[in-house]
């Protein structure tokens, strides 16, 4: 008998569930233009449905497993049943979130704040060379990934990642000229090449988020689709070269992850997935602390959820998803909660980020919805805490820049004076 047809939860057969992810998914493709979904919106929708798939894309490749961590937890129909129910009731509160009206009344545009041209291009030049020399020690050409993240990684790569994400953010934000348009692209796809070659697969898929928007103006099309499935088969060749290294792949034709009969979703996804069914599992078993022992104020400490998964005997190698945080924190009522909530703060952002596309210059709020998009894929695989990092930064950067504008044009007052 078909594991497919077998019972899980709540007496229905398997497939049921399995199947439930490729039918969200191809709905939100359906309606995204009937419910007048952009860019941003169904960009979340797909990212928090995709982990989901994992179970029914392993049985459909032949593969036995979808991760080589936690096989007992794969095997479990039950437990599987019950994550990919919590991932659909989390997007269908989302989709809910989104068809509130949502207005953010006048855009917030600081005086001065303007960038010239050749400070654009000195900041993202400044910025590829960062991360030449401090993202990662190796590439994906020459060695496997795993090699060169075993070693010292560059001290400073956290920090150029972060700053890198506030100035991005703000720069993109800005044009009112052609001119600035093509800079922003030109830099945009340099980015993403150079973050392919060296295995930053989210930070990657975030920027080629914000190519897409800008590219068809923040609206959904088949060439929308067409570009953000390029953007996924280029993260799943990353996915299989960085296993051993393009170099030796072509050479060797070593294909090593295949016979483990594993099959794994680009990007990661199905290690994602994973820490859901970890999770489930450990509340259910009693192992997760309380709320007031252990929440998010923990995390500006350096503490994570991850860490009690660890001490549980769990097989995880990082990356926390935003649905098992929820739950991990405030359970199924967690799922309501923030399912709802996230899914109002992604339509503004979608809102902010069409006028942005629209009028060409957006100020504080746009920089925020363009940083939003960047770390959206960081933020709903791995962890919020660099999306609340990243909004803290831009809005100090907004104050420093109209702070610096206002003691420049008093300098001025009082020299013409």
């Amino acid at each position: 008998m078909s594991i497919l047809s077998e019972s899980a939860l709540f007496g229905l057969p398997y497939w049921f569930y399995a199947t439930l992810p490729i039918v969200a998914l191809i709905g939100v493709a359906a309606s995204a233009k009937v419910l007048n979904f952009r860019i941003i919106s169904v960009i979340y929708l797909v990212l928090i449905i995709t982990p989901a798939v994992s179970p029914v894309s392993a049985y459909v490749t032949g593969a036995q497993f979808f991760t080589l961590q936690n096989p007992g937890l794969q095997s479990d129909l039950y437990l599987n049943s019950k994550a990919i129910l919590f991932v659909i009731l989390f997007a269908g509160l989302s989709t809910l979130g989104m068809l509130r009206p949502v207005s953010f009344g006048r855009s917030v545009v600081l005086p001065n704040t303007r960038v010239k041209n050749s400070t654009r291009i000195m900041v993202f030049l400044f910025f590829f060379i960062m991360f030449v020399l401090f993202l990662e020690s190796g590439n994906v050409i020459t060695s496997a990934y795993a090699d060169f993240k075993t070693g010292a990684s560059p001290r400073f790569s956290s920090v150029v990642n972060q700053a890198f994400n506030v100035s991005a953010a703000i720069l993109i934000a800005d044009w009112t000229t052609k001119q600035k348009h093509r800079i922003n692209l030109f830099f945009i796809i340099l980015f993403i090449s150079f973050c392919l070659l060296v295995a930053r697969r989210t930070l990657a898929l975030g920027l080629l988020l914000v190519l897409v928007s800008i590219i068809s103006s923040g609206r959904i099309s088949m060439r929308t689709y067409f570009y953000v499935g390029i953007g996924f088969l280029l993260l799943a060749a990353v996915g299989t070269v960085r296993g051993v290294g393009l170099i030796e792949l072509l050479s060797e034709g070593d294909f090593r992850e295949r016979s483990l009969n594993v099959y794994y979703l680009p990007g990661g996804a199905s290690n994602i997935y994973m820490s859901l069914l970890a999770t489930i599992d450990l509340r259910e078993a009693g192992g997760l602390p309380g709320f007031f022992e252990f929440g998010p104020w923990d995390w500006f400490a350096g503490q994570y959820e991850g860490a009690f998964l660890k001490r549980a005997y769990y097989d995880y190698n990082g990356g926390f998803f935003i649905v098992s945080l929820v739950y991990f924190h405030l359970g199924v009522f967690g799922i309501l909660l923030f399912g709802y909530l996230l899914g109002v703060l992604v339509r503004k952002a979608d809102n902010k980020l069409s006028r942005l596309l629209e009028e060409g210059h957006g100020g504080w709020p746009a920089s925020v919805a363009i940083g939003f998009l960047l770390v959206l894929p960081n933020m709903v695989w791995y962890h919020p805490i660099g999306t609340l990092k990243l909004f803290a930064a831009i809005t100090f950067g907004y104050i420093l820049m109209a702070l610096f504008s206002s003691g420049a044009s008093s300098v001025r007052t009082r020299r013409s004076r």
